[in-house]
């Protein structure tokens, strides 16, 4: 006997960033004979709901768990693109601990959440120098990437293209010998992750480069909303995914 399912029902729907529950029924089975064999076919009903507060807790205080693994520490960054919803997150539970601090009660974050928390390295004051934050910046973007050619427009991190035109320029300043905020640390842990100090000037863009700098960022959208369909509503991208159908369409016509 062999089966097959029909296509997912789907009876409500949920932004892909949010853990969502699924409760899956059977809602119809059918047999069919074909030759010696008989076909069963089920078809589901799926039903999706919002996950409540505590499950939605639980879902990102295992992402932390996880950062701290990858990366030895529980500084995640507001603008951390890999995952922009933990950055938001970990700063919702500092906010949450000056108010506890200062008498406050809170649901969202109860004493055995600190405790939680704080059994994974949680910094509740977290005082890193700029320079240092958009390090880990690029460094999560190479871990990702694998390379450091951070476009000078970097949709999900804007400050990060126009940081690394600074270092730059830093580096230049301190070759010739005038004051500069680049230092000999810093050129090392750049060096480190292979940083590239020749730019390609402004305005100047390879154009397989400029192709790999949008699959990138396609990359990045696929993975925060679970699917590469861009909207219209982002220009940049959305029109390049648009010429990308097209092309495809070509190549089965010799073109």
């Amino acid at each position: 006997m062999s089966c097959e399912r029909s296509n997912t029902s789907m009876t409500t729907s949920t932004t892909l960033t949010t853990p969502v529950v699924r409760n899956v029924n059977v809602n119809k089975i059918t047999e069919r004979r074909d030759g010696d064999s008989t076909i069963v076919k089920v078809d589901f009903e799926q039903k999706v709901t919002a996950a409540s507060p505590k499950e939605l807790w639980e879902t990102r205080y295992k992402e932390l768990v996880s950062f701290v693994k990858e990366f030895g520490h529980a500084r995640v960054p507001y603008n951390f693109h890999p995952n922009t919803s933990l950055g938001n997150w970990v700063s919702h539970q500092r906010g949450y601990y000056k108010d506890v601090q200062k008498g406050k009660p809170s649901v969202s974050l109860t004493e055995y959440r600190i405790k939680l928390l704080e059994e994974v390295g949680f910094e509740w004051e977290v005082k890193v120098p700029k320079w240092d934050t958009r390090y880990e910046e690029l460094s999560y973007f190479v871990k990702e990437f694998g390379h450091a050619r951070v476009p000078q427009i970097f949709q999900k991190n804007p400050s990060l293209g126009n940081w690394i035109k600074k270092q730059r320029a830093g580096r230049k300043k301190m070759q010739r010998g005038d004051p500069s905020s680049m230092t000999k640390r810093r050129l090392e842990l750049l060096d480190k992750i292979y940083f590239e100090w020749e730019g390609r000037g402004k305005g100047v863009v390879i154009p397989s480069e400029e192709w790999e700098v949008k699959y990138e960022e396609l990359v990045s959208f696929a993975k925060e909303f679970g699917h590469a369909r861009v909207p219209l509503k982002n220009p940049s991208l959305g029109y390049w995914v648009s010429k990308q159908r097209i092309y495809h369409k070509m190549i089965p016509k010799g073109k």
